[in-house]
C-alpha cells in the first residue's frame, strides 16, 4: 500500500466517512448495561416472556450486527445481543474515538494470556451451536475436534458459506437454527 493510500485511508477514518451507521434496532427493543467482574458490558434485548437466546458477535462487530437475523427469531425468543468487551457501546468512551483516528497499518492483535480455546470449550455447559463456514479436509476436522469438547453442543458447517455465514447463506442458517432449537 502506498503512503498516499495510507494517508487517504487515515483521513477517511478520522472523518468517519468509512464508518457505516449501525442498523437501527426495532423500537420495542431495549438496551442497557450489565456490570460483572468490574467490566461494563452493553446489550440490546428484544424482550418478552420467552426463552433467552444470546447471539455473540465476532471481532470488529457489535451486537447489532445480528439485527436482521434477530428479527426473524424474536417471535420465539428473547434475543440478547451483547457488545463484547471493547466493541460497540462496551467500548471505553475515550478509547472508541481514538480507534477511529488510529492508522490501520499499526494495529496489532494480541491474545494476551487468554486460555486456549480447547480449555474454554470444556467449561461451556449450556446448549451451544457453532455455525461455521463451509470447510473441508484438515480445517473441518480441526473445527469438529474442538466442537466435540462442548458438553452440550455441536458444530454445523454451512455449505456454500464464506466467513460471514448468516449473510452468505441466511436461509440455510435460519433452517439450521430452527432445527437446533426444536431439539432443545
Amino acid at each position: 500500500m502506498s503512503s498516499r493510500t495510507r494517508v487517504l485511508i487515515g483521513a477517511l477514518l478520522a472523518s468517519g466517512t468509512l464508518a457505516a451507521a449501525p442498523p437501527t434496532p426495532p423500537a420495542h427493543w431495549t438496551d442497557g448495561y450489565v456490570l460483572t467482574n468490574g467490566i461494563r458490558i452493553h446489550y440490546w434485548r428484544s424482550g418478552g416472556n420467552k426463552p433467552p437466546l444470546v447471539l455473540a458477535h465476532g471481532s470488529s462487530d457489535d451486537g447489532l450486527c445480528w439485527t436482521n437475523l434477530a428479527k426473524e427469531l424474536e417471535a420465539n425468543f428473547d434475543i440478547i445481543l451483547p457488545d463484547a468487551r471493547g466493541h460497540g457501546l462496551s467500548e471505553c468512551e475515550f478509547w472508541a474515538p481514538s480507534k477511529r483516528r488510529h492508522h490501520p497499518d499499526t494495529a496489532l492483535i494480541s491474545l494476551g494470556t487468554r486460555p486456549p480455546m480447547r480449555d474454554l470449550f470444556t467449561k461451556i455447559t449450556s446448549p451451544t451451536l457453532i455455525l461455521k463456514a463451509d470447510a473441508q479436509g484438515e480445517l473441518r476436522k480441526q473445527n469438529e475436534d474442538i466442537a466435540r469438547l462442548l458438553k452440550n453442543g455441536k458444530i454445523v458447517h454451512i455449505e456454500g458459506a464464506g466467513h460471514n455465514v448468516r449473510r452468505d447463506q441466511k436461509p440455510r442458517t435460519v433452517a439450521v437454527l430452527k432445527e437446533f432449537f426444536a431439539g432443545l
